[in-house]
């Protein structure tokens, strides 16, 4: 098989695993983080979980990808060099850590709820065309646009018809509305009562912007904004250093930023950077005195008895197994996440990721019974058709001759630098400088253009490849 054409197959066969990953580990990492940080699923759940549950992913997926790094050869060191050098694997670091550590305490600013999340980082692919537009020299046509924006509408439709269907149970509930409260409305009050009391403790020395609903909702900007330019930094480094594995990228990425997530969760560490006055260590302790797990089991299946079924791992407190179950699914979700980096552009990775929300949704009605209005089917609809539009419609028309020649122009006033500017077309019609042959007067022709013979010099500098 002829070199290009086995590239483009395990591209697409890195493309179609990497979404089933993103489809069933994310799916599954989100569902238990809810478990984690809602109390209206769990009463032993902590809103401030992140500040350990964050180095507990970072450790899974290090042990994860440790046996792809390791140097079986018996000379050198025991892991094996890396094909990216360390220096643009930490500019990396410094975002992916920052961005992982506030994305898990983002629950723990204001009055932050799943939906609201789910909303925000709806908006990933509007911030990533931008980002990629005005950093890194991409381009996107009209329909591009269009069907990033219809899918992206589709996925804050759907939070926005959860909020409609809980606001409809809640006022559908026993004891609701003036009825005598019964056993159950009580307890779910009491509860809600010991949230707020334990709230108000643990916030008593916490400033109080950290506790407005405007600084929630500012975490989840500045996570959204580092989690476009991240993508678009690593598919320009996966491009530049090509021998890159996914595994390798995941073992750096991960091993250098646990070292940043344990001073942010010390206690010499402020409460804002914690995400709340509790350590990591006193949060562990607290996780151990949770109930069993069995018993979250019974409440979550309404079906008593599971302790049996369960055996010793029933009987573990439930807040550590479900950070556990979150550590591995994180595992072959943030794999999926890396595996569509090296096989797609960065705004596709973002519309699959949002494609992940309607299916994680449908899966909850088909399997449990999950209840639905009009608006979740039109909100759905949007998604898969908006992912499958942008995967389908053309990209952006090579730059007009004159403006190709408008930059050798100037190109050639920089003596210094001796290379001549080409505009060049990639799979998404993004477009950028690179040292090549001489523009002509016509326009670029999709082989010229595809052709990987020298990096590219966009604006982002040290890391495009």
């Amino acid at each position: 098989m002829a070199a290009p054409a086995k590239a483009a197959q395990d591209k697409s066969a890195g493309f179609l695993w990497g979404t089933l990953l993103v489809m069933v580990g994310c799916g599954l990492n989100n569902l238990v983080l809810e478990y984690m940080v809602e109390t209206s699923r769990n009463p032993d759940a902590d809103r401030r979980a992140g500040i350990l549950l964050t180095p507990v992913q970072f450790v899974f997926v290090i042990l994860a990808s440790l046996p792809e790094v390791l140097n079986m050869s018996g000379k050198g060191g025991f892991l094996r060099a890396p094909a990216m050098p360390l220096g643009v694997m930490l500019l990396q670091v410094l975002l992916h850590a920052p961005m992982s550590h506030l994305n898990n305490i983002a629950f723990a600013f204001g009055k932050v709820s799943q939906v609201l999340h789910v909303v925000v980082r709806s908006a990933g692919g509007v911030a990533s065309m931008v980002i990629g537009w005005a950093l890194f020299t991409k381009r996107y046509s009209l329909a591009q646009v269009t069907a990033m924006l219809l899918a992206t509408g589709g996925a804050v439709l759907i939070a926005v018809a959860e909020r409609f269907v809980h606001a409809g149970d809640a006022a559908a509930a026993p004891g609701c509305c003036g009825d005598a409260p019964t056993p159950e409305a009580a307890a779910t009050a009491a509860l809600a009562a010991d949230e707020a009391a334990a709230a108000a403790a643990d916030g008593s020395n916490t400033p109080a912007w950290m506790r407005s609903a405007a600084a929630g909702e500012a975490v989840l900007v500045v996570v959204l904004v580092l989690a476009a330019f991240l993508t678009h930094l690593q598919s320009s480094a996966r491009k530049r250093y090509p021998g890159a594995s996914a595994g390798e990228t995941l073992f750096w990425l991960h091993i250098m930023g646990v070292v940043m997530l344990l001073g942010a969760g010390s206690d010499a560490a402020p409460a804002a950077v914690r995400g709340g006055e509790e350590g990591m260590l006193a949060k562990a302790q607290r996780w151990a005195s949770s109930r069993p797990f069995s018993a979250l089991v019974d409440d979550v299946t309404g079906a008593p008895g599971w302790s049996s079924v369960l055996g010793p791992a029933g009987e573990a407190p439930c807040m550590l197994v479900l950070a556990v179950l979150n550590g591995l699914t994180q595992v072959f979700c943030i794999r999926g996440v890396t595996m569509l980096v090296h096989s797609a552009e960065p705004v596709m990775v973002t519309l699959v990721m949002t494609a992940r929300k309607a299916v994680t949704w449908a899966l909850s009605v088909v399997l449990f019974g999950h209840p639905t209005i009009w608006l979740h089917y039109v909100a759905a609809g949007a998604v898969f058709i908006g992912v499958a539009a942008y995967a389908q419609v053309p990209g952006p028309s090579p730059l007009p001759a004159a403006a190709v020649a408008h930059a050798k122009d100037g190109e050639s006033k920089q003596p210094s630098r001796g290379t001549e500017p080409q505009a060049a077309s990639e799979g998404s019609g993004d477009v950028s400088l690179r040292r090549r042959k001489p523009a002509t007067n016509a326009p670029l022709s999709e082989s010229e253009t595809d052709d990987d013979d020298g990096p590219a010099r966009g604006v982002d500098g040290t890391v495009v490849r």
